[in-house]
């Protein structure tokens, strides 16, 4: 049986590939050594020599249209394509998925040609052989077939589709990861290794967000003028709470509600963004980039040697609708870093590439890190603070391969291609080179807020909540080993302990209890939010919050609102990607006077709960679990976003109860995951970074990778008789005294084609992990439905990967339109039908009495004219006649 571009098992229908297989590396191959194969992730020396041409048209291509990345031209053969293309997914494929009954047509011709194909051979062997048992043979075996297919019956011919259908499906999600197997956001997704280096970035993150959270409280509590606990208590209210939400609107028709400081995270004031990158740039080189533009030799910071801060690169959830296109934030540490840093990206950008957004936003909104009076006289094109908060500037990275390489090495040992694209031009050594122009501006600073539903806002659910916040928080500070002086236990105790110094009371009242609690809990959200990026009135349902590690540059990026660019551009597709993917990009805020609300329709409610019951009842007995999940999300957005005069037209007991219920669920559903993974962190008696496969996983990789340092330096050293070795780079060929200096040379000089070999390591986990995940990030697939519907998008999932064949849901929706125009039409006609009855029902009898409102056209009237000449003026006839001039003589 024939093998398919990842070296595995695939059937006769299926043996054409659907792309072309990207070279080099493992490509689902079982091979554990390296040494002989290539080091390098390229095709052939031909598709390098034509691809720098291939390469401009694609970049021409790039700039029409930012979303239509160009695929790395390294993996295609140097020939444009006919059409350009019209679906992400034409990408990786080369023909549409057939629906079934476009399949059944292509298997009947099939087989009816070969049916023919074998009569022909049976009458030239009859006629070879001139006997009639022959003939007579060849003539039964022909009925036998057509029997076996008459006995060929629906079921059967849906089972083959099936697999036709799957064994597609099955070569699509790999082709995608064949393509995009170098891709750094592909590893940090499947790669154990690159897992853990992402938990642990995590958990410095988390360590440093909560040192400042810590630090932010403090100075808070510290503007209380007396320090009693009124002072305190009233500033806090300022800063934390979350109980002053309003559904109104102001004069200027925009929602009233901001985030109090407390809930901004510090990510805000020690970044910017870098904007919609394509699939192929690497986290590597964006920091290369950034350090690239600010740090040049012509510099007076280079010549004085004064160093800059690296920020720490964050990708963003990719969009497998855009062809993976995704933004990164660069982080600092502090706010000086980042302050210092932009400063020099603006002074030393062009004025073509800069942007400046105050003219086209009305009332920017001027970071607090940039409120400062430091007039600093290094920017160039002098620029206040004000305008360079809002700018972007335009950024160069240099994309032209993966891990740095610039030379190719064929073989793996250094060696030059040997083929040529033309016969009497050498072979290119150099890759062509690929730049990428994207983005830069700061993330926009007004924080989303939504106002939360009179249910989730009551105070009977501020100490269940807070004792359930307190639990998970401390599960994930355990989970992600924040300090335990930076810890929420921490926190709180300084909280209390600064209130309990503070009251002069002998006795505290219930209703100043509750504020006080209600206090706490907000610290405990905001703590949450922005140490672990866990929403918790939106997030606890979505996925287990203690394994999984959250995305910051999707609570960042999708926080805001989305940046206006050049060319008008605001990416809001991506905007709304981010924000969908990151719970905790959203500040909630409680309705503020929820209790009054809710006891001022006592009577609604109760109505409206015998309704909603009723409709709950029905939709059970019919079984349709999809319309009741509609149902409720449905009327989560209505009690969400709806405003005081919508509240009175919806159903608020129902609303209520749907939304408490969710909430209770995913608290329930996070506090038995907290405790399942508490049990297991005691039992493991060790500290699991993601989790005990994964960490064994990554430290599998990294011996793997250190073993391959010798094979891959033996590989490319040449050792003489006399003891002195050569560097085997066919561009190098560099002769040192013995092998200790060769190991340096090659190391320091040619370390990017070791990072390459390295990356092999990888493979091998990043393809198990791909095939036993449930809900890969692909886009979706092409279905060609005929030619009344053309082609249609069809979703990919599973562990095994299927879709569902549109063509029958379009069909039956065709054949429901149909009926609902049948029904108009008729009721149109009975309409017409009635509306003539009433006519003649209303036409007077002939020869009878005359109804109200009858006028008959053919009844002669006699009309009489009255002449009156009174009024009328005679105009006066003896008019001066004019005398006629005599001629003179």
């Amino acid at each position: 049986m024939a093998v398919d571009e990842f070296g595995r098992e695939v059937p006769t229908a299926l043996q054409k590939p659907l792309s072309a297989p990207r070279s080099g590396g493992s490509h689902y191959h079982t091979s554990s050594s390296h040494h002989h194969q290539t080091s390098s992730r390229y095709h052939d020396s031909q598709s390098l020599a034509s691809a720098s041409y291939h390469y401009k048209q694609q970049q021409q291509q790039q700039q029409q249209s930012l979303h239509s990345s160009p695929s790395h031209p390294h993996y295609g053969s140097g020939v444009t394509t006919k059409s350009p293309l019209t679906h992400v997914s034409q990408t990786y494929v080369e023909q549409p998925l057939l629906c079934q009954v476009l399949w059944k047509e292509e298997e009947e011709a099939a087989t009816t040609k070969e049916d023919f194909t074998t009569t022909t051979t049976a009458a030239a062997a009859v006629n070879e052989a001139a006997t009639n048992e022959a003939a007579e043979h060849e003539t039964s075996k022909s009925n036998d077939d057509d029997a076996n297919m008459q006995q060929d019956s629906s079921t059967a011919m849906t089972t083959r589709y099936d697999n036709y259908k799957q064994q597609y499906c099955l070569r699509y999600v790999r082709s995608i990861l064949n393509h995009h197997l170098d891709d750094s956001w592909l590893r940090d997704l499947m790669s154990p290794r690159q897992r853990y280096l992402r938990a642990q970035l995590h958990q410095q993150r988390a360590s440093l967000e909560a040192q400042l959270m810590h630090e932010q409280l403090q100075q808070i509590m510290q503007q209380s003028a007396t320090g009693g606990r009124e002072d305190t208590m009233q500033v806090l209210d300022q800063a934390v709470s979350l109980s002053h939400g309003l559904k109104t609107t102001n004069a200027h028709g925009s929602i009233s509600n901001a985030a109090p400081s407390l809930h901004v995270s510090s990510t805000f004031d020690r970044c910017f963004v870098v904007h919609a990158l394509p699939h192929y740039v690497t986290d590597e080189q964006v920091q290369a980039a950034i350090m690239s533009a600010l740090v040049n030799d012509n510099s007076k910071e280079a010549s004085s040697g004064e160093a800059m801060a690296v920020p720490v690169i964050y990708s963003s959830t990719p969009t497998p609708e855009h062809l993976y296109t995704r933004s990164v934030l660069a982080v600092y540490q502090t706010p000086d870093e980042l302050q210092a840093a932009w400063k020099k990206l603006v002074s030393r950008a062009t004025p073509q590439s800069t942007v400046y957004l105050a003219a086209a936003t009305a009332a920017p909104t001027v970071p607090r890190r940039f409120n400062n009076n430091n007039n600093s006289s290094s920017n160039q094109q002098h620029y206040s603070h004000e305008q360079s908060a809002g700018m972007t500037i335009q950024l160069n990275i240099d994309a032209t391969d993966q891990y740095g390489r610039r030379e190719i090495d064929a073989n793996g040992r250094g060696g030059p291609p040997t083929e040529t694209h033309v016969a009497t031009t050498p072979p290119s050594t150099l890759l062509p080179l690929r730049l990428v122009q994207c983005q830069v501006s700061l993330p926009h600073q007004v924080q989303r807020v939504t106002v939360l539903s009179a249910s989730l806002s009551t105070t009977a659910r501020v100490f269940s909540d807070y004792d359930s916040v307190r639990t998970i928080a401390k599960s994930l500070d355990a989970r992600h080993q924040v300090p335990h002086q930076q810890r929420l236990e921490a926190i709180l105790q300084s909280v209390e302990k600064q209130l309990i110094n503070g009251n002069v009371k002998e006795h505290v009242d219930v209703k100043e209890k509750v504020t006080e609690t209600a206090l706490l809990l907000d610290i405990c959200i905001a703590y949450l939010r922005r140490v672990h990026l866990v929403s918790f009135y939106h997030g606890l349902a979505q996925e287990n919050i203690v394994t999984n590690i959250y995305n910051l540059a999707d609570v960042v990026i999708g926080g805001g609102s989305a940046p206006l660019l050049q060319g008008g551009s605001t990416h809001a597709h991506l905007h709304k990607h981010f924000a969908a993917c990151a719970p905790a990009s959203t500040v909630y805020l409680r309705l503020e006077n929820a209790d009054t609300l809710l006891s001022t329709d006592d009577v609604k409610i109760d109505s409206a709960r015998e309704n909603d019951a009723n409709t709950v009842e029905t939709t059970a007995d019919r079984g349709d679990e999809d319309a009741r999940d509609n149902e409720r999300h449905d009327h989560e957005q209505m009690e969400v976003t709806s405003s005081d005069n919508d509240r009175q037209h919806a159903k608020p007991a129902v609303v209520r109860d749907l939304l408490v219920e969710r909430l209770d669920i995913g608290i329930a559903q996070a506090l038995r995951d907290c405790q399942e993974w508490m049990e297991a962190y005691s039992a493991a008696g060790m500290a699991i970074v993601v989790s005990e496969q994964v960490d064994r996983d990554a430290k599998a990789i990294e011996q793997t990778e250190a073993a391959a340092v010798d094979q891959w330096i033996q590989d490319h050293s040449i050792l003489d008789g006399d003891g002195r070795a050569r560097c085997s780079f066919h561009f190098c060929h560099k002769l040192f005294k013995n092998s200790s200096f060769l190991n340096k040379h090659l190391l320091k000089k040619h370390g990017e084609f070791l990072k390459a070999e390295q990356a092999k390591s990888h493979d091998e986990f990043m393809m198990a992990a791909w095939d036993a995940c449930e809900n890969r990030p692909v886009p979706d697939v092409l279905v060609d439905c005929g030619k009344q519907f053309g082609l249609v998008s069809a979703k990919v999932f599973g562990r095994q990967p299927d879709c569902v064949d549109p063509e029958p849901a379009l069909w039956q929706r065709e054949e429901d339109k149909r009926q609902r125009d049948e029904q108009q039409r008729q009721r149109r006609d009975q309409e017409r039908h009635q509306r003539k009855q009433m006519q003649l029902q209303q036409a007077p009898p002939m020869g009878g009495p005359r109804t109200i409102g009858y006028v008959d056209v053919d009844e002669m009237k006699e009309e009489k004219i009255d002449v009156s000449f009174d009024d009328i003026e005679v105009p006066d006839l003896n008019l001066k006649r004019k005398k006629k001039k005599r001629k003179l003589l």
